[in-house]
Formats: structure tokens, sequence, C-alpha cells
């Protein structure tokens, strides 16, 4: 009689065994953990700059147009669709949920596509977790509200619908279906267009055949979908064109050492993941059969190039979302690859035992990642034990803070209001002020053209006052604006420096008395001002 590992030798090996409801449970409890994680632990108070400015334009899209918002052709279908749902919420803030729930539900998809690629593997659905969670990048950039996150869905939807139209037999619908997803995906955030090229070397990976009509069904579906856009709004190419140039441009000057080590924060837990389960999937000897993908791979790293144009002036692991997704794509299809083309079944068990130990590895650095990270000179000093999961190292970049590990920590800082830009907190705060004041007040933008006297943050302040139920009045960017208070009948007036307050007017909480510093550490005096008793006392003084 043979043993049970001699018996197991003379069939297939089909991985290990799992309770029959394993299969019903698992997937739909991945699915709603990653769609609800954005939603429940996500920033409600402002966390970066431009989600500010963006959220004040969806929130005021009828009175100030396409022209008036803040990059309208950087994103224009994000701001379609939040302006037409903004109405039917009661808080500005309330957008939020929205980017956060399509950023949850990219990831989901994205597991959901992982789970498919990887479907020959052992453990399949707990490696596609660990790689969807992988890159840091991906899932912080779903926990504020910003458009690339509006986009991911149909990103990644592309993605698995063109893999559903490949494998294991083609279907035109899906690949037409793909391009319309990823031409609409490009239009909600501007920055996929550079992955495009991905997608047309994927399917060399996914199918066998007729690879010319698939691509002709994926440009098919896409060109439509940009076609019905352009029909809709015909000067939109020249307008984004100017957007993108001020992107090549370069808004602010950075240096290598700072463009490294936002790379590193954004990457997080990948820097062991990724290489991880790649080695302990790779071909070893002559274990693996089918060598003939080599050049398909030389076109996917070249195709995968055009993602890597952010790097001449990284200020934000966000603009590398694309190459993150591609990144991850090719250590999938690579570890799945590797899976599928084993010659025997003794190669098989072999193969088994070194996968195993890749996603236990890869599990518990995700694991201790989350909970631990790198802490800062100062925390360590002050609590050698705890600071290591506690306070975490952060990286300030145009797009909020990043941290080196300790998640868990992370997500903490961001609820309780610790890591929004400077700029965020401070007129936060301010709005806290004026809506303290029991009379009419003027607010006086700071004389500083980068920081208070530019279009695109002048609905901050405003912002912040309709989430506390001040209703805009008036509102001309740049120059001037009124708002009022329903439960009172108080006035707040915000003008420019070069207008100034009315003469007379007793209450005022003047900017220009920050000072004129034009680096970041104007917000550091800003933050000085606003705490000062003098400024606090503009809304003490009796009407």
């Amino acid at each position: 009689m043979n043993s049970p590992r001699q018996q197991l030798g003379m069939r297939s090996y089909t991985g290990p065994a799992r309770w029959p409801s394993e299969k019903k449970l698992a997937t739909p409890v991945i699915l709603a953990m990653l769609v609800l994680m954005p939603m429940l632990f996500g920033d409600r108070q402002g966390f970066e700059g431009d989600g500010l400015a963006m959220l004040f334009g969806m929130n005021q899209f009828e009175i100030l147009g396409r022209a008036g918002v803040y990059r309208y052709h950087w994103q224009p279908l994000s701001y379609e669709l939040l302006a037409a749902i903004a109405p039917w919420l009661n808080k500005p803030f309330a957008l939020t949920y929205v980017a956060q729930g399509l950023g949850g539900a990219g990831l989901a998809l994205l597991y959901l596509l992982l789970a498919r690629m990887l479907k020959a593997a052992p453990y399949a659905r707990c490696m596609a977790l660990v790689l969807t969670l992988s890159v840091s990048e991906l899932w912080v950039t779903t926990l504020y509200f910003n458009t690339t996150a509006l986009a991911l869905p149909f990103v990644i939807g592309a993605l698995l619908a063109m893999h559903m139209g490949c494998t294991p037999k083609i279907r035109p619908g899906l690949m037409c279906l793909s391009g319309a997803l990823m031409a609409t995906g490009c239009l909600f955030r501007l920055d996929f267009a550079v992955f495009v090229p991905v997608l047309l070397v994927l399917p060399r990976f996914w199918a066998v055949q007729s690879r010319l009509r698939l691509f002709l069904l994926f440009a098919a579906g896409g060109l439509a979908t940009v076609g019905i856009f352009l029909a809709w709004q015909p000067h939109f190419i020249p307008d984004a064109a100017a957007i993108l140039q001020r992107y090549g441009e370069g808004e602010f000057e950075v240096t290598m050492m700072y463009r490294v080590k936002i790379v590193l924060f954004a990457l997080g837990p990948a820097l062991v993941v990724l290489p991880v389960l790649w080695w302990t999937t790779r071909p070893w000897k002559a274990a693996y059969a089918d060598q003939s993908f080599d050049k398909t791979w030389l076109l996917y790293w070249l195709a995968l190039l055009p993602t890597l144009v952010p790097l001449r002036n990284l200020y934000s692991g966000k603009y590398l979302v694309p190459f993150f997704l591609g990144l991850v794509l090719a250590v999938a299809q690579a570890v799945a690859r590797n899976c599928r083309t084993t010659k025997t079944t003794s190669i098989q068990l072999s193969a088994h035992g070194r996968q195993q130990l890749g996603v236990v590895v890869a599990t518990a650095s995700l694991a201790a990642l989350a909970l631990i990270g790198v802490p800062t000179a100062e925390a360590l000093k002050k609590n050698p034990l705890t600071a290591w999961a506690a306070d975490p190292l952060v990286v300030g970049t145009h797009d909020g803070a990043r941290s080196a590990g300790a998640y868990i920590s992370y997500l903490k800082q961001m609820d309780s209001f610790e890591l929004p830009q400077s700029s965020v907190r401070f007129y936060k705060q301010l709005s806290e002020v004026v809506g303290q004041c029991h009379h009419d007040l003027t607010v006086v933008m700071s004389p500083v053209e980068k920081y208070g006297n530019n279009e695109w943050s002048w609905g901050w302040l405003p912002l912040y006052l309709m989430q506390q139920d001040w209703r805009l009045a008036e509102y001309r960017a740049g120059q001037f604006a009124r708002l009022e208070q329903a439960s009172t009948g108080h006035q707040v007036r915000i003008v420019g420096h070069e207008q100034g307050a009315p003469a007379g007017e007793r209450h005022v909480l003047d900017m220009s008395l920050i000072g004129l510093r034009e680096d970041y550490a104007f917000w550091t005096d800003a933050e000085h001002w606003i705490q000062n008793p003098a400024t606090r006392a503009v809304c003490d003084n009796p009407q």
C-alpha cells in the first residue's frame, strides 16, 4: 500500500485541502474589507490643498463653471460626477465618502484581477490580497479626497475586463468594454493616460490567438469613448495640454534624495513583498518549461517606461500610481506563469514548499509593517520601546504625509488630524476662529501670492465655513467672498490684500500680519499667528 505522499505523487497536485465553505466566504469578506476600509478609516477633515480646492469647486460647480474651478481639464469627469452628486449631500466633505468608496472598489477589483491571474498558484487568494496591499501608496491614495481614487475602479476595471476578454476565450464585448473603461478612467484623472501602452501589451500575456483583433477591439472601445467626450467638449485638448505643460515644467524643485525618499515611502511593504514572492516562484534549472515570453517582457517594460516620467521632478508618490499598478501586475504575471508551467508532479511538490514559504514571509512582512515602522529620532529617545509602533517617521509630500511603516498608528494620526499639510490645518483653525465670532467679520487674505493671494486657495476658508452650515452668498475668486450664517445672520467677508478691510471696520483678521515669507515656514508662522491671543481677541471684542 502506498503512503499518502506516494499516492499524492501519482496524481496531479491540486494545492492544500480546503473546507467546502472557505471559497464561498473568503472572497466576499475580503472584498467588503477592501471597499469599507477607506470609508471607515479615511480622512473627513481635509488632508491636502488640492483636495480642498476640488471639493470647493465641486460643491460650487454650477456657480463657478468649468473655467472657475481648480484644474477642471485634468479631471473633467471627476468634476462632472461629483458636482452632480453634491446637491444631494448636506455637507461639502460628504463627497469624501464617494472618493473613498470608489477607491475601495478599485482595490477590490484589483484583488479580483490578481486572484484570477493567480488561480493556478497555491494560496491564490492570500497572495492576491498581499499583492493588493503591498504598495502602500495604492491604498493610502484611497484614504483621502483625490481624483486618482475616483479613477481607480475604472482603470482596474479595464484590466479585469481585458483579462476576462482574453481568457479562456476571446470575448469581443469585454475587450470593447475594457477600452471604454480605460478611456473613462483617464477622463477621471488624466495621469492614467501613460498607462495605456501597458494595456496594449497585456493581451500578449493573456491571449494565445487573435491578438491583433483584441488590440483593435480595445482601441475601438477607447476611441469611441474619447470621441463622444470630445464631441461634448471640443476645446478640451488645448486646455488639457496647457495643464500638462505646467506639470512638465514642474511646480516645485526637489532634490534627488527627496525623490528617492518619496519612492521608498510610497512602495512601503512592496520593497519586501514583491521580491519575496518573485524569488520563491522563480524558475529553477529545468523545473519550468516555456521560455517564450522574453520578447513580451521586453515590450512590457518598455510600455511601462512612460509611467516613470514623473520621476524627473517627483514631489508626490501619487503620480507614480500607474507605475505601481504595472509593477504589481508584472510580479503577479511572473508568479502565475511560474506556477502553471511546472513539468512534473514531483517538481510541483518541491515548488509548493518554496511558494508556501514565500506567501508566509510576504504576509508576515505586511502584517509586521502594519504594526511597526521606522520611528523618529526624538520619539526613539523618549520612548525606545513604543516609538516603533506609535511614532513612525513621516515624509511630507505635495499630497500629504506618508509613513515609514506602523500603518495602524498612521491611520490613528489621520483620524486625529495630525497628518494634514500645515496649510490645511491652518485654514481649519481659521474657520473655527471665524465660526466662534458673535458679530460680522472681515478676513484680509495674505499678500504672499504663493500662499494667500491666488485663486485656487481662496475657496479653502469658505469650504470649511460651509461645513459649519454657513452659506456662500457671493464669490469672486481672488477678489471677494461673502458668507452668511443662517442661524445668527452674521456675515464674514473675505477680501484681497489690495482691497483691504473697509474703513472703520473693527473686526478684522488681517493675514498680512503673518509675514511675507515665501518658503514653507510661512505656515508655521501662520499657525503661531492664529494661536496668538491678540488674533483671537478680534472675535472676543464686543459688538
